[in-house]
């Protein structure tokens, strides 16, 4: 019995470096500013292809809906995944502090996404040049959403709203 407390408050006290994946890349602020085109997407299609980081040999297709950060990307938007039959909320309060489930386990980021659902999308460019969600260890860079309230949605867009006071003031004085 003690040696099942004492090994349960190990994992709870782990550093990060115990973590296969690093631990945590970043926070929801540094995300939004990281990302270098954030939109909101509808999952539509999987595609088959060659294994890729993960071990996912598919790619999900994407439709963007409505670009909030940047250029909206060329068609098609296509990137490592599987489309699942499942809903992946994540359980964070106000803004997501992580992934979603699905990256909660093996290579720490999230990979699964609900055919047809909607997804806010965080990207940057990858070392091959592509843009890809997949760039912060653990991050919130491809949460699913549940309708135009969601909260992680709102949280960005005032994220983004609240950043762009700075520049315009600048930009007036």
């Amino acid at each position: 019995m003690i040696s099942l407390i004492f090994a349960g408050s190990l994992v709870a006290f782990a550093p990060e470096s115990a973590i296969p994946c690093g631990g945590l890349t970043g926070n929801a602020k540094s995300w939004v500013s990281e990302a270098e085109v954030i939109i909101r997407a509808r999952a539509v299609e999987e595609l088959k292809g060659a294994e890729e980081g993960g071990g996912i040999s598919t790619r999900v297709r994407f439709v963007a809906l409505e670009t909030l950060k940047g250029t909206e990307p060329p068609a098609p938007i296509v990137f490592a995944g599987r489309l699942t039959d499942r809903d992946d909320s994540n359980d964070s309060e106000g803004a997501n502090k992580w992934v979603r489930h699905a990256g909660r386990a093996g290579n720490c980021i999230a990979q699964d996404y609900k055919r047809g659902a909607e997804f806010l999308l965080l990207l940057r460019r990858g070392k091959d040049g592509s843009l890809t969600p997949y760039w912060a260890t653990l991050g919130a860079t491809n949460e699913q959403l549940f309708g135009s309230g969601d909260r992680w949605l709102s949280w960005v867009r005032q994220e983004l709203k609240t950043r762009r006071v700075p520049d315009k003031r600048r930009q007036q004085g």
